[in-house]
């Protein structure tokens, strides 16, 4: 889980495993009935945010993490602290980025919305709310976080209709030095996160949570390339052209 910073915290006494569903049938996770708590600036009292790490530092190539969420907040009402999405971090909660559905740009006005969170230390806290057409009602959401390690930055990304669309969500965002740090041997935490807020506990559903090594763009040759015949040129030499 996201920890407290304070270092004397034991995981494994940080959730209640009758109120978790991961894996199974249909490998996904589903926290059943979130609640409140946030690691906003000192509050630190994040209860719904479960992690891994990632051996990935400054000196890792482009990557992305993404993760599709389900359905967010079914029958839920948008409230204040309202979230629902994925972060990055170095495990506690003052080090962190984080993408997260939420109730958007105005509180109650039943629009939602994401909100980008960068914790670069409980005093240093920088937030973006963004409203977003469709995304109440929407059957489910991606989204992604596209890592640049040399710059050290990250661009967030969303989309509402199972990818067709990608959109772009603000500007590229500086993260903590902490994050990719390559003399730290820690590693980058990725995980889900979750918060009710103000409002009643809701069930939230990421289908997936991955990170992959952005690909470069390859010229691949056709496995079955289109014959246009044989050329022949004044040395009477002769080559097959073939068109993908």
């Amino acid at each position: 889980m996201m920890l407290d910073p304070s270092g004397n915290t034991e995981y494994l006494n940080q959730y209640d495993e009758n109120n978790l569903s991961f894996g199974g049938a249909g490998g996904k996770a589903t926290i059943d009935a979130v609640t409140s708590g946030t690691a906003y600036e000192g509050a630190n009292s994040q209860k719904n945010a479960f992690q891994f790490g990632v051996n990935l530092t400054t000196n890792s190539k482009p990557f992305t993490i993404h993760s599709k969420i389900e359905t967010p907040f079914a029958n839920v009402s948008p409230v204040t602290g309202l979230s629902y999405g994925i972060y990055i971090g170095n495990g506690d909660q003052d080090d962190y980025l984080k993408v997260v559905a939420a109730d958007g740009l105005t509180e109650n006005d039943n629009l939602y919305g994401f909100e980008v969170v960068k914790e670069d230390g409980a005093s240093n806290v920088t937030s973006q709310k963004y409203d977003v057409t469709g995304l109440k009602g929407a059957t489910s959401v991606d989204i992604y976080i596209n890592i640049n390690p040399t710059a050290n930055t990250a661009q967030p990304y969303y989309s509402v209709d199972g990818g067709e669309n990608v959109i772009l969500l603000g500007n590229p965002i500086v993260l903590p030095v902490e994050l990719l740090n390559p003399n730290d041997a820690k590693g980058l935490a990725v995980g889900l996160i979750s918060a009710s807020g103000s409002g009643e506990a809701f069930t939230a559903t990421w289908d997936f949570l991955k990170v992959t090594e952005d690909a470069e763009a390859n010229l691949v040759l056709s496995e079955n390339p289109v014959d246009y015949g044989v050329l022949e040129t004044e040395y009477q030499t002769k080559c097959n052209l073939f068109l993908r």
